[in-house]
């Protein structure tokens, strides 16, 4: 019987990559009582994961040349020359035409949002008063939550794909990683911390984009906002001497950049301090009797789950949204400070899939399971610290695997286990990260340094 469990739950847990490897919404993210069944076949019809026989890999990732177009975290989003300009239509007349339509007269109140937190509501209240005033941040803070909600979801999926590509087939093996790892644990943190990521990115998407299919709206929004050229996050930075002698402005039109600086960097320190404060409810246990594993933020989600919810079945428009309450959010709230409590301290990192490390050694090449004819990729691959393809472990710096997508071959990483997965403290800073709080993922190498330097910079 416990074999049978083990089988189980083993399934269970490899079984999550195709929904987090997976670029459209997957069910859990998405609140099935705000949507009708039609919808809900829609999204499981429109899931851009797709099966693939060994036989049509050959014929459907070659190019007429033979070679292969490669994909990965850098470029997936990127589109075509010629697609470019539809995508600066589409994210242009997005950033024009709903700036007028910020905070309209039916938008709840910051006491709606925060009935039972007096301190929370004044501070939403103060970021609506300077957002209302200058409607422009709003395109730049939409742009840096799409940029590092990309940035967190290409880390978190790095780590899950080394977790479910590590090799668990005995029941003696699983009990052995439970012991020295903490694997189970791990593997769930992570899973619901893509899940929290997935549910914020596909509800931010819906919100700027109402009129995107449910199907295509989380990859469709990224790539969008991915190529949206109406706002760049390292004008927020620029120093005078760059404007001057890089850039060729006048004296005039510096000042005025330095003076949007100023009112932008102070906009974005209430908004850092309103999520720092907010998010940091995940560790207030409520006073009144409570639930297993619920905690402040969980009844302020939940309370505003419900608000949003009644706004949409009334059919009128949050605009702008900060805050996306999903059912998956507040469950991965709830669960992952329970699961924190399950790892020892002597817990070890995870290493790199032993299989994928010897097929990157060899240089193993995939194969056609009806004919065993060599397909034109490898399993895996080593890079160097200058992003080179080598062969050998010794001197490479990150561990690749060839996955089929499309007519591309997707290389997706495979990331050691970082050591914030095993600090509690750290877990909850990328919880927190997660939901808003940008500047509690500093120095945990998760967002790119540039990204790490504008949130700095925004909110000292």
């Amino acid at each position: 019987m416990k074999r049978w469990i083990f089988v189980l739950a083993y399934c269970a847990l490899h079984g999550a990559l195709i929904q987090a490897l997976d670029d459209g919404p997957s069910m859990d993210d998405i609140d099935t009582n705000d949507i009708t069944p039609t919808d809900q076949q829609e999204e499981q019809a429109g899931s851009t994961t797709r099966a693939f026989t060994d036989a049509q890999l050959l014929n459907a990732l070659a190019r007429p040349d033979g070679t292969l177009e490669k994909k990965n975290d850098d470029n997936r989003y990127n589109t075509p020359f010629a697609a470019q300009f539809g995508m600066m239509a589409i994210g242009g007349g997005f950033c024009i035409s709903d700036i007028p339509n910020l905070f309209q007269n039916n938008y709840p109140s910051a006491s709606q949002f925060f009935p039972n937190n007096g301190s929370l509501a004044s501070s939403f209240s103060s970021l609506q008063t300077s957002v209302a005033q200058d409607p422009i941040f709003y395109v730049y803070l939409k742009q840096m939550y799409t940029t590092v909600l990309r940035q967190l979801y290409s880390h978190l999926k790095k780590i899950l794909a080394t977790f479910i590509l590590t090799k668990i087939d005995t029941l003696d093996t699983f009990v052995t990683y439970e012991q020295q790892y903490a694997f189970n644990e791990k593997f769930l943190i992570v899973e619901h911390l893509i899940n929290i990521v997935d549910a914020q990115s596909y509800k931010f998407s819906q919100a700027l984009f109402s009129a995107l299919p449910k199907s295509i709206a989380a990859f469709t929004g990224k790539t969008i906002l991915h190529n949206d050229t109406n706002v760049n996050l390292t004008l927020l930075t620029i120093d005078d001497a760059t404007m001057e002698t890089g850039l060729n402005l006048d004296a005039p039109t510096r000042e005025a950049v330095k003076n949007k600086q100023a009112a932008y960097k102070q906009i974005f320190g209430t908004y850092f301090n309103l999520f720092r404060t907010y998010t940091n409810l995940i560790l207030q246990k409520p006073t009144a009797q409570a639930y297993l594993g619920e905690n402040e933020l969980v009844r302020d989600m939940t309370s505003m789950r419900t608000l949003v919810k009644s706004y949409q079945e009334q059919n009128k428009p949050i605009v702008p949204q900060f805050f996306f309450p999903s059912q998956g959010t507040i469950r991965a709230v709830r669960v992952i400070p329970l699961l924190i409590e399950n790892i020892p301290t002597t817990s070890q990192l995870i290493d790199w899939p032993v299989q994928y490390v010897t097929a990157a050694v060899q240089g193993t090449h995939a194969r056609n399971a009806a004919t065993n004819a060599e397909l034109p990729f490898r399993v895996a691959f080593f890079k160097d610290s200058q992003g080179n393809e080598i062969s050998s472990q010794g001197g490479a710096q990150a561990l690749f695997v060839n996955m089929p997508s499309g007519n591309a071959i997707f290389e997706q990483e495979l990331l050691r286990q970082p050591t914030w997965l095993n600090s509690p403290d750290d877990i909850i800073k990328v919880t927190r990260g997660c939901l808003g709080d940008f500047t509690a993922l500093i120095g945990l190498n998760i967002l790119k340094p540039e990204t790490e330097g504008i949130i700095l910079r925004m909110s000292s």
